[in-house]
């Protein structure tokens, strides 16, 4: 059998702790005979000890404080981090190839990089198994369809998705937005502060937009975050309760500023119309009754009825739109993403006053 490396060390380079008692018995010019004397052992024991066939036990690590004069907890330490050493390895010699090749379906570079795991070397994959066991909580990584299918079945699209990339954006989410909030979710505070927040999407430092609506929110209780989006996990945004705290995650994955505020609001859409003791994880192209009653209120709190009435039935120049974006204190884009949704222009029409986020490195 090929040796099992981690962290830089062999099975073969662990220091066991009968080593580090043989090196004190001979320091002393002891014998293992006098030394079971001493402990009130036999040497058939000792033998075991020095040879790490038998582990350094609570009551031996007592005696051989009286011995050597090092404290009981130096011993059982010694003894405590070789074991821990040893289950680690023993944990890689048994990770399946099986596993090992399900690696390749969770972004694990974009976590190294957000340092949301710690692997030094990325190509060591059964280590990168370990490290990927601890972010998704979980003994074995062929868990996670199961943990994470049964929500996501709820979330019925036309799109596809992998659901170990999904999966990884998710928890992601959690652990980003794992910080405390002192207020409780109140959804008529949320409905108060809806045009303050729409306000927002005319400032045009978006940094500053996002901290001023990171602060309203929060006052709502309300975690909220932008984060990035991996490919195969093609999500716009995500309501969800972690341990009792309400997040709301966004991504910028189409760019497009007027996509970005239209997820938002109907991201909100859920949290004042729905049942959000679920998971409302939204994709593109998802459609069922409570997606388009999101997406009806998110269409409405940007344009209303009316206004959109007046929009679509006018001559759709450059000028015009550019003119009533201007009288409705919205961005031009806000207009043509609408009109581009509802048929009403090409999807390239106009593109050029759509404004682009950009993901900062």
């Amino acid at each position: 059998m090929a040796k099992v490396k981690i962290s830089g060390l062999y099975r073969d380079d662990l220091v066991m702790p009968g080593e580090t008692l043989l090196e004190f018995i001979e320091e002393r010019g002891m014998t293992q005979s006098e030394l079971a004397i001493r402990l009130s052992l036999s040497e058939k024991h000792i033998s075991e000890i020095i040879n790490g066939k038998s582990p350094i036990s609570i009551e031996t690590a007592n005696k051989l404080e009286h011995v050597f004069g090092l404290s009981a907890s130096f011993w059982n330490n010694l003894e405590k981090n070789y074991r821990e050493r040893v289950a680690e390895i023993e944990a890689l010699e048994a990770i399946s190839q099986n596993e090992v090749e399900l690696v390749n379906l969770i972004p694990f570079k974009e976590l190294i990089k957000m340092k949301l795991v710690k692997c030094d070397n990325p190509q060591d994959k059964k280590s990168l198994v370990l490290r990927l066991r601890d972010f998704f909580r979980v003994a074995n990584l062929s868990a996670i369809p199961t943990l994470y299918n049964e929500a996501l079945a709820l979330r019925q699209t036309k799109v596809s998705y992998d659901v170990y990339a999904v999966a990884t954006w998710i928890r992601m989410c959690d652990l980003l937005c794992n910080r405390e909030i002192n207020n409780q979710f109140n959804r008529n505070e949320l409905k108060e502060k809806l045009q303050i927040i729409k306000s927002l999407l005319n400032l045009k430092d978006i940094n500053k937009a996002i901290h001023i609506l990171t602060c309203i929110l929060e006052s709502c209780g309300i975690i909220f975050k932008v984060v990035p989006s991996f490919p195969k996990a093609p999500v716009q945004g995500m309501v969800r309760y972690v341990n009792g705290k309400l997040i709301l995650c966004m991504t910028i994955r189409n760019k497009y500023a007027d996509i970005f505020w239209f997820s938002l609001f109907h991201e909100i859409g859920h949290l004042i119309y729905d049942d959000i003791k679920k998971l409302f994880i939204d994709f593109n192209a998802l459609d069922n009754e409570q997606e388009r009653h999101a997406n009806n209120f998110a269409a409405n709190a940007l344009i209303s009825v009316s206004q959109f009435n007046q929009i679509k039935d006018a001559i759709l120049t450059e000028a015009f739109i550019r003119q009533k974006a201007n009288e409705l204190g919205l961005f031009p884009g806000i207009i043509v993403g609408r009109l581009q949704h509802e048929g009403l222009l090409l999807p390239t029409q106009y593109n050029q006053l759509r404004l682009k986020y950009e993901w900062a490195e």
